[in-house]
């Protein structure tokens, strides 16, 4: 046989897998990969469907999205059918402010791969949402994420047309919510709903959607003791009702919306005003055009008391609320005085027969940019009263406002075409007269002004006579005071120039035949008159410009008074300069004032006034009394004058004086000079002040020296010290000094110039008990060339309700008063007496062993 030849290396190679084979075995390890990524998916979705999936995964996710606390007792989910919720809560564990008992969802699953959710049933039962407020509005314990945003202002679309809605691809069978609390407490309020109930059904694009709910609610507002004590806290409880059907579009917008809200069955007061049996409605009817406006067909608010309708209001006409465009009429009243005491019941006020109603035109453009309103007020009669106004201090009166008025947010410019106000006292007289004499533009623009130019238009309101004397309650004048008689008329003018840019106010008020008495003090036949311009620019900056108040009895001017500056209104800041003149006339000698009668003088007071933006209000003043003659308790003082300055600042019921200076003049020369700085606030009562005495001579107290030591001359004297005084609200507490050199008194014979010298120096506290607390007191009586004339105590005393002493010692050293009697009674100092006294008993009389001056 013959030997078989062997395989070449080329032939042991296996042929190529054909193409049709790679693709299966491609196609296997897919499918391969997806069952297992199928399977990987359906285990995570049945771990994260899970009870512990969702409170122990989701629901911390959703905690730090929210930035809320969020929690849930049990969780039971069926992807495509159902989800159950049990007491469900966030915010913090021990007091969430969302708290829900059951959460029940039914939906078809199956339904949404088509692109639309379908929910059969939601269920919430004991929902519970407790808000909390503070004073400027915002919601303190709500996260973030869930504050209410700032509403800027929505920029239109380049085309002018509001954007279309998107359509919402879901809907609501049915939505039941069960004992529904809601609580929002305010520093002055809380409000409460609740238990409610609310049904809605039929929340679907193109569906009949109806609501329905019942509810219990109440509301109470604390008085504010931080305001006037007339406002009065304000409570109100009772029960609701609301009844609501819509047709819904695609977009889910109303096409037709009919519906009631009704509260009844009211409890509650406002102020002094009952508000049991009240009852209020609330009826609208809305349509919706296929070209997106809104047909107001009527909304109308009625207030009833015990089935007697107190006000109606009713707005109707065209509105579209996507662009935000109107035709309104509106008609309120007539309001009954019931209904006004109802609504101003917390500040107390009585509106007596008052009936009132307006009947106008609203319109909106340019989406809202321009607003016009144009109507017509009625109140006939008209009349109010309160604990500060007694009834029959208003005497009833017919009063008529007219207006018409367009407003451009955009432009920042106002327009006012009609402002008549007509105000007549009951018997047809008039009182009150005001009228535009042709349209005022306003304008607040910043930059160059490009509108057109305008003629220059006026508004010019007259307040005829009225006599003073039944007001007097209103004007609150101090206990003593008596009005006897007056008149008050005033007018004013308010024009409009630049483009109305600038207002310019031009004003007149004043009160003639004033016969008012006080205590010491009494005017027959004055005037007071107030005349005053200033101007507005750009709605922003106040000028004021020589704005005067003047007092005159029988045309002989008594005071008055100038201010001029400026002022910021959006910041509330401003300078300005106050003048007050005062010529005193002879006829004031005949009406002394704590034994101080002034038979001519002038006196002065200037201030230059400014307001930071930190509400601090400081002022630079001065005063000055020039070429007084004026008689105190007998002593006659003629060519006497005064000098006063000091920067005073007043921030939160705070008041400062510093580098405060007072001189007193005799003629053209100083008798004395009192420096000091003080501190007070009128809310704690706390006071501290640093005063310091200089220059204070002979002459300055040589009439009251004459008066006190009859026949004796002050020939010679210096007077100065300092002193500081603390009070805390309940004590006072002192320190001081004082120094008396070169006393010389002498006869109008002789003269007698033995100088003397003294000084004293004390620290003590008097208490609100009575209590006077000597820490320290040094008495240092030395003629000149002589040394260790000194007494010194220290101790208390007790001035109520008899003068006791307790723990009072005295120590006197050299006492010598020999210089001091020969000085003020010459006749009888004929001896003199010296003793030197040892520290006494605190339990023993407080006299001190010294000698007695003869008395």
């Amino acid at each position: 046989m013959a030997d078989t030849p062997a395989p070449s290396p080329e032939s042991t190679v296996s042929p190529p897998i054909p193409p049709a084979r790679k693709g299966a075995r491609r196609l296997r390890w897919i499918a391969g990969a997806l069952a297992l990524a199928i399977v990987a998916a359906v285990a995570l979705l049945l771990v994260l469907a899970s009870d512990t999936g969702i409170r122990h995964v989701i629901l911390p996710w959703l905690s730090q999205k929210l930035g809320a606390e969020i929690s849930a007792a049990r969780v039971a989910w069926r992807p495509l059918s159902s989800m159950t919720i049990e007491q469900l809560r966030i915010g913090p564990a021990e007091r969430p402010w969302l708290a829900v008992e059951r959460l029940s969802l039914r939906y078809r699953g199956w339904k949404a791969f088509r692109g639309r959710l379908e929910i059969a049933e939601i269920q919430i039962d004991a929902p519970s949402l407790h808000l909390l407020q503070n004073a400027e509005g915002a919601f303190t314990n709500l996260p973030p994420a869930l504050q209410p945003a700032d509403k800027s202002p929505e920029k239109p679309s380049p085309s002018g047309k509001s954007p279309a809605p998107f359509p919402i691809p879901a809907e609501i069978d049915r939505l039941v919510v069960r004992n529904l609390r809601l609580v929002c407490e305010a520093p002055d309020s809380r409000f409460e709903i609740g238990p409610a109930e609310l049904a809605a059904r039929e929340i679907r694009p193109g569906g009949a959607a109806a609501l329905e709910c019942r509810s219990t609610f109440s509301w109470k507002a604390k008085a504010n003791a931080s305001k006037s004590s007339a406002q009065s806290s304000v409570s109100l409880a009772g029960q609701a009702r609301a009844n609501l059907s819509v047709n819904l579009d695609e977009t889910f917008l109303p096409r037709a919306a009919k519906g009631e809200f009704v509260a009844e069955n009211l409890t509650g007061h406002a102020g002094a005003e009952r508000l049991d049996g009240c009852g209020a409605s609330l009826q609208v009817d809305f349509g919706l055009g296929a070209d997106g406006k809104g047909l107001l067909r009527e909304a109308r608010l009625t207030v009833t008391r015990q089935g007697t309708p107190l006000t109606t209001a009713r707005v109707a006409g065209p509105l579209d609320l996507a662009g935000k465009e109107a035709e309104l009429d509106v008609q309120i009243g007539p309001v009954d005085r019931s209904f006004l005491n109802l609504v101003f019941g917390g500040k107390r006020l009585d509106f007596g027969p008052t009936r009132l109603s307006y009947t106008g035109h609203v319109a909106l453009r340019k989406a809202g940019a321009v607003t016009r309103a144009e109507g017509r007020l009625v109140a006939d009669p008209f009349s109010v009263s309160s604990p500060r106004i007694p009834s029959g201090v208003v005497e009833p009166i017919r009063a008529t406002l007219e207006h018409s008025v367009e407003v451009d947010a955009r432009e920042r410019r106002a327009t006012i075409a009609l402002l008549n106000l007509q105000v007549q006292r009951a018997e047809g007289q008039p009182l009150l007269r005001g009228a535009l004499s042709r349209p005022m533009t306003l304008s607040w623009r910043e930059g160059p002004n490009l509108a057109a130019p305008a003629e220059d238009a006026e508004f010019n309101l007259e307040l005829f006579p009225i006599e003073i004397p039944p007001l007097a309650p209103i004007l609150s004048l101090p206990e003593n005071w008596r009005l006897g008689s007056g008149a008050l008329a005033a007018s004013l003018k308010v024009s409009a120039t630049e483009q109305g840019r600038q207002v310019a106010l031009e004003g007149r008020l004043g009160a003639a035949r004033l016969a008012l008495s006080a205590p010491e003090l009494a005017f027959a036949d004055a005037a007071l008159q107030l005349i005053g311009r200033a101007t507005l620019r750009d709605l922003k900056t106040l000028h004021f410009e020589k704005t005067s108040l003047r007092f005159t009895e029988k045309g002989e001017e008594l005071a008055e008074a100038i201010l001029s500056g400026a002022w910021e209104l959006p910041t509330q800041t401003g300078s300005g300069r106050v003048t007050l003149s005062m010529p005193i006339p002879p006829a004031l000698a005949l009406r002394p004032v704590a034994g101080l009668s002034v038979s001519s003088g002038d006196a002065k007071i200037a201030a230059d006034w400014k307001r930071d933006a930190k509400g601090q209000l400081l002022a630079r003043a001065t005063a000055s009394l020039q070429k007084v003659s004026a008689t105190w308790n007998g002593i006659r003082y003629a060519r006497l004058g005064a000098q006063f300055n000091a920067l005073l600042g007043w921030r939160d019921a705070e008041f400062q004086a510093n580098d405060a200076r007072f001189t007193l003049l005799l003629g053209d020369q100083s008798a004395g000079v009192l420096l000091g700085n003080a501190l007070w606030n009128a809310r704690t009562g706390v006071f501290r002040s640093h005063l310091e005495a200089s220059e204070w001579n002979a002459p300055s107290l040589a009439p009251i020296f004459a008066k006190r030591f009859p026949g004796r001359e002050l020939r010679s004297l210096q007077i100065s010290g300092q002193a500081d005084l603390a009070h805390d609200g309940a004590a006072l507490a002192f320190r001081g000094k004082a120094d008396l050199k070169n006393f010389v008194v002498g006869d109008q014979a002789a003269a007698n110039t033995k100088p003397l010298n003294a000084a004293l120096a004390a620290d003590a506290s008097w208490g609100a008990n009575g209590l006077l607390t000597i820490r320290s007191a040094t008495l240092q009586m030395d003629p000149v060339g002589r040394s260790k004339n000194r007494l010194e105590l220290s101790g208390a005393l007790r001035s109520t309700p008899t003068l006791r002493f307790a723990n009072l010692k005295v120590r006197g050293q050299s006492l010598d008063l020999t210089p001091w009697s020969e000085q003020l009674f010459p006749t009888n100092a004929s001896a003199a007496t010296t003793a030197a006294a040892a520290p006494q008993d605190p339990k023993t009389s407080a006299g001190p062993a010294a000698a007695s001056a003869p008395s």
